[in-house]
């Protein structure tokens, strides 16, 4: 198994204007670990609107990078989780739509 280098972007203009140089790193890592993934997460992502898509048509048109077709999405289940020192998979009330996120997240980069 390759090893996977995992960038969680915002839907904003600044994470994702910053890839280039993430892009660029990336690009000098590979010259000592060829086989390495680098793959990009919206982390953050807007429940609603267009700005998660402009922000993947961007992070699309970067090379090296490749974009998880998966999102994290702003939930109160997150912070909420964090501050009980527990995962979300463990919160209860049980949040379906943040577990089936984590675990989209978990199956797209561990393939």
């Amino acid at each position: 198994m390759a090893d996977t280098l995992l960038v969680p972007v915002q839907p904003r203009s600044f994470d994702v204007w910053a890839l280039d140089q993430v892009a660029t790193l990336v690009a000098e890592a590979r010259e000592i670990n060829e086989g390495l993934r680098a793959v990009a997460i919206l982390n953050g992502a807007d429940p609603q609107g267009g700005d998660n898509e402009a922000a993947l048509q961007m992070i699309g048109d970067i090379e090296g990078i490749e974009v998880l077709p998966t999102s994290i999405v702003r939930r109160k289940a997150f912070p909420n989780a964090a501050a009980e020192g527990r995962g979300v998979v463990e919160q209860i009330p049980r949040d379906a739509k943040a577990i089936d996120e984590l675990t989209a997240l978990i199956g797209a980069v561990f393939v």
